[in-house]
């Protein structure tokens, strides 16, 4: 399977990493993260996984599994020297804990507003009674894209009201398709070992409108992390404006938590 892969080099590098997006996202939405990060010492590896961005298959109904996603991030984790930190956000949170507990090798984990660690149940009653026709198009069609089909509801899940109309477009336009096996596989994740057993952030924002606050910090408890909530992050905090205090807060924790690479 051909992936798209952007590598970042950072002058005398301190660490490697790997950027895992979330649903319908691609490589594309770490490029500013990988800029951030390559500024402080970090080099780092952005993939989409297959079904998304320029990567080879196709997100569909039944295709690609959940499993498919970690394989590809095992990958690209060998490509990045075999222990690198690895950055998951929404989804790619849940595909790196497994990836985690299925005994891939990582020195840290780094969770961006993730899929809850008990799973997405309660993101999905609250969609249900926010939007129920979306919600109810998505379950009749097995097809979640209708949950971000439009600028209005993108603004919904990913953003937050004063996110520049611009931002939201842009972001809207460059979704793609998500599988919808591999989502539900995500109901998956309460019967995964814990904790990570490895130095792991969960990093959530106060204005994210698919998993709230309470969540993420439920999240760092049961799988023994530490926990950064972000005052006015919402979901897309790697994106919006501001984006660089989610940076900050991930850049800062590693030269904390994380041992330099000799």
């Amino acid at each position: 399977m051909e992936l798209e892969v952007v590598h970042k080099p950072a002058a005398d590098p301190k660490h490697q990493v790997v950027f895992v997006h979330g649903m319908w996202h691609g490589a594309w939405c770490w490029e500013q993260f990988q800029d951030y990060f390559a500024e402080r010492g970090c080099e780092s590896w952005a993939l989409s996984l297959r079904g998304h961005g320029r990567s080879g298959g196709r997100a569909g109904r039944l295709t690609p599994r959940l499993a498919d996603y970690v394989a590809d991030v095992a990958s690209v984790a060998e490509r990045a020297g075999g222990n690198p930190i690895v950055v998951g956000h929404s989804m790619g949170g849940g595909v790196i804990r497994h990836f985690l507990a299925g005994g891939g090798r990582a020195k840290a984990a780094i969770f961006a507003a993730p899929v809850p660690a008990d799973g997405p149940m309660g993101f999905m009653v609250r969609m249900a009674r926010r939007r129920p026709l979306a919600f109810t198009k998505s379950m009749c069609m097995l097809d979640t894209k209708h949950w971000v089909d439009s600028p209005e509801l993108c603004r919904e899940l990913l953003y937050q009201e004063t996110t520049p109309a611009d931002v939201v477009s842009s972001t809207q336009a460059n979704l793609g398709p998500e599988s919808y096996r591999a989502g539900l596989a995500l109901f998956g994740l309460p019967r995964l070992k814990h904790p990570c057993g490895i130095p792991a952030l969960v990093v959530t924002g106060d204005r994210d409108g698919s998993f709230t606050l309470g969540e993420g910090r439920k999240t760092a408890t049961a799988w023994g992390c530490d926990f950064t909530p972000l005052v006015g992050a919402s979901h897309d905090l790697m994106l919006e404006p501001g984006w660089e205090k989610a940076a900050q807060a991930m850049v800062d924790w590693i030269d904390q938590k994380v041992t330099q690479d000799l």
